[in-house]
């Protein structure tokens, strides 16, 4: 037994000394490769502060062009979340009074830098500095903003490519160099016939002569293409600037243009005391970025009879979801026609099909842009015809005119594909127009119909490997299962966290309020159902009062710590669209 026991503690150490032997040459290999690539980029610079600059640089470089970008995104969005809960702790009011918990501040912190706009606060609780703070984290957390993120990232990872090469090429050529040196000096101490070593000779300088013209014009060849790719990226960088920068100018100053002359609306912030240019501000960056949340405790309900307010906001809201890709497109459109025949190479390129090699994710084909405005115009026309058949004549349209109704149900539609500022009850909608609503919000932001198949999409595809069917999945990549999937996992570990408030609160702590409350967490939308005091039946509904929050506020430590989770899975879905691939159904 001693013998075994020995030979089995001998094993556990060797196991341990191998296991810090691998990690300590990674970390070798890591900063040998790091330091020539330094050594690289630093042969012109003779030392101190600039040297210094480099190597932090080039540190920050390999990382980022090493690092898997779901990685990246993640650690943004975490860190942006922890600053947020800092900053809402620290510009906010006593806590103890206002009831505000540590974990309601870092809900909201993460709420708002995955623009979920999911609540278990009052929003007229903080404070104009923590409502600022909210406002800067839906503005770096919008999509559009992100896309500045994935088009550095693209950046980065190209010059790395564009360096290695040039150093291969360079390291080849110095290796040649150095073979054909001793070669001659070979040369001048054994002596060789003449003939012979003259006919070696010429045969040796034309075969090197043609290596080295080959491998630089292989060099050439992928220069002129990286250096047009990285003209692009170039182009559609600004051209995702001037929309954030456009977008929020338009709609600052449509919207405070509005809340002056009208009457109504000013007379909503005026009770509110609120202050009309900050507003104006901050309604602008939620409805760009779709973060969904609003100073007014009530949402945009007090503003459903203000359809100009609704109409203004209607472009800003498809402009920074779910038509950001066909805006791109549009604005490519323009340029080439601006450009009167002397079209740039790189507008040429990014006009075409083949700027898919880009791999940049808002960059859809032509075709694909069409097909996604197109499905975009379904979905709401579809939302529009079953809200009015269902609640046409029904009290959530109480008082209000056939052209108000009209717009008030598009805004609405609208608002359900990932911005949440929702000016109905939830609770009194129509259980099918909920299920519809549940439906929308489940779908990628870039969902279109695509009629036959996409010839240049599926060509890019089996260009890059990715639709071979014969290749074998990994073993990590088998594991990863579909979006439906992680929804019912998510759904079940709720219903387990709150099984006591499902027994004792059933009207309110139901099956379908979990499901949309899950839903829109992972769609990263904020459509709640609420929850209603007056509907518990232990009689302690009388004197309540309403908290203006959303659902998750009664929910357990635990089950908000389950809605974080799903928030962050859901803001970075994107990168499991082909998930489930694994299953077979027969």
């Amino acid at each position: 037994m001693e013998e075994e026991s020995g030979r089995g503690g001998d094993a556990i150490v060797s196991y341990w000394h191998r296991r810090r032997v691998m990690v300590v040459s990674m970390m070798v290999s890591f900063f040998q490769i790091a330091k020539k690539q330094v050594d690289c980029s630093c042969r012109r610079l003779s030392g101190g502060k600039k040297y210094l600059w480099n190597l932090v640089s080039c540190y920050y470089r390999l990382s980022i062009s090493r690092l898997d970008p779901l990685w990246i995104l993640l650690l943004y969005f975490v860190s942006n979340s922890v600053a947020g809960f800092w900053a809402l702790r620290i510009l906010g009011r006593e806590r103890a009074a206002a009831g505000l918990t540590d974990l309601d501040l870092f809900f909201t912190s993460v709420s708002a830098a995955t623009v979920s706009s999911m609540s278990t606060v009052n929003i007229e609780l903080l404070s104009n500095s923590q409502l600022l703070a909210v406002a800067l984290l839906m503005f770096l957390g919008g999509e559009v903003f992100n896309s500045l993120i994935q088009l550095h990232l693209l950046k980065i990872k190209m010059d790395e490519s564009t360096a290695g090469q040039k150093n291969e090429v360079e390291d080849k050529n110095k290796t040649a160099t150095e073979t054909e040196g001793n070669q001659m000096e070979l040369e001048v101490v054994v002596m060789m016939p003449p003939n012979t070593t003259g006919d070696n000779d010429g045969g040796n300088g034309d075969k090197k002569t043609l290596g080295y013209t080959l491998l630089e014009m292989l060099h050439s060849s992928h220069a002129g293409e990286n250096e047009i790719n990285r003209r692009s990226l170039t182009l559609l960088t600004v051209m995702v600037l001037g929309l954030i920068i456009l977008g929020h100018i338009f709609g600052f100053m449509t919207t405070l243009f509005y809340i002056s002359i009208s009457k109504p609306a000013g007379d909503v912030l005026a009770k509110k005391r609120i202050h009309k240019v900050f507003f104006a501000a901050f309604l602008t960056m939620s409805s760009f970025a779709n973060g969904g949340f609003i100073p007014i405790k009530e949402g945009m309900a007090p503003f459903k009879t203000n359809s100009g307010l609704l109409l203004l906001l209607t472009p800003l809201l498809l402009a920074g979801s779910t038509l950001f890709p066909t805006c791109l497109r549009s604005g490519l459109w323009v340029l080439k026609k601006m450009s009167r025949g002397r079209v740039p190479p790189e507008l040429e390129y990014l006009t075409s099909d083949r700027c898919q090699n880009l791999n940049f994710y808002h960059l859809l084909p032509k075709r694909n842009s069409r097909c996604l405005l197109y499905t975009v115009t379904f979905f709401v026309s579809t939302q529009i015809f079953l809200f009015s058949c269902l609640q046409w004549n029904s009290d959530l349209l109480l008082g209000m005119n056939t052209y108000q109704k009209m717009v008030s149900v598009l805004f609405q539609s609208i608002n359900c594909r990932y911005a949440g500022e929702s000016i109905f009850n939830l609770a009194n909608i129509s259980s099918a127009i909920l299920v519809m609503y549940i439906a929308l919000i489940f779908l990628p932001p870039y969902t279109a119909f695509l009629p036959g198949e996409d010839v240049y999409l599926t060509s890019w595809r089996i260009k890059h490997g990715e639709n071979d069917h014969r290749k074998e999945l990994s073993v990590r990549k088998s594991l990863v299962m579909s979006h439906l999937s992680y929804i019912i996992m998510f759904v079940m570990v709720i219903c387990i966290t709150e099984r006591p408030k499902l027994t004792k609160d059933p009207l309110n702590f139901n099956l379908l309020s979990i499901v949309t409350e899950v839903v829109s967490a992972y769609g990263n939308v904020g459509f709640t159902m609420g929850y209603d005091c007056r509907k518990k039946l232990d009689g302690g509904g009388d004197e309540c009062e309403a908290t203006w929050a959303g659902f998750v506020k009664e929910w357990s430590s635990l089950g908000k710590f389950v809605l974080i989770l799903v928030m962050f899975f859901g803001r970075l879905k994107k990168f499991n669209m082909k998930g489930g691939r694994s299953w077979k159904i027969w």
